[in-house]
């Protein structure tokens, strides 16, 4: 039971950190792209800005990808034969 509980939180785990990943990476790649056009047209924007934001998305993506399931509790009800 507790192998089977295991495997069901592993893929359900699994699926919401690609799910984190994606939303991570498309809301500042997204960011990333607004702030390299800004700065086409306004030198207040500087490379450093965008450089310190695309190093954040790297470096969030990475953590995201190495989070790990963990079971901190496991309920267990009897039924007894009626």
């Amino acid at each position: 039971m507790l192998t089977k509980s295991e495997r069901l939180a592993d893929d359900q785990a699994r699926r919401q950190i690609a799910q984190a990943v994606k939303n991570a990476e498309g809301s500042l790649t997204a960011e990333i792209e607004r702030l390299e056009d800004l700065a086409g047209r306004n030198s207040k924007v500087s490379p450093a800005e965008i450089q310190a934001l695309v190093r954040h998305r790297d470096e969030l993506v990475s953590l995201l990808s190495q989070s790990r399931l963990r079971l901190d509790a496991l309920r267990l009800i009897w039924r007894a034969p009626a």
